[in-house]
């Protein structure tokens, strides 16, 4: 059974995200948004390293936000260059997807 809180959409969206590395250096770089919900999402393709608790911006289609790295994927393993994101509390939601439907009309085959 699937434990998150949320229902979530596979996608792939282009994003821009930016902030500190885990070096203390500043970042910029494009990636892909997938496994989106309201609040957060998975991301591939991010080859800055960066470390849980560290926050990043995010750019989707002109509408920015904050996050907060909450997981990496360790160098080397099957989620290498991929990262757990969280919208940070009080943030616009930036995906323009409507979620709920999204997961309705999937669940009806």
């Amino acid at each position: 059974m699937d434990r998150r809180r949320e229902c979530r959409v596979e996608s792939v969206m282009p994003v821009r995200i930016w902030g500190l590395d885990a070096y203390g250096q500043p970042f910029t770089q494009q990636a892909s948004a997938r496994n989106v919900s309201g609040t957060g999402a998975r991301l591939e393709g991010v080859c800055s390293r960066l470390k849980p608790g560290t926050a990043v911006q995010i750019e989707f289609n002109g509408r920015k936000a904050a996050f907060l790295v909450v997981w990496v994927g360790l160098h080397g393993a099957r989620y290498q260059n991929r990262i757990g994101i969280q919208n940070l509390a009080g943030e616009e939601e930036i995906w323009d997807v409507n979620l709920k439907r999204c997961v309705a009309t999937a669940a009806q085959g």
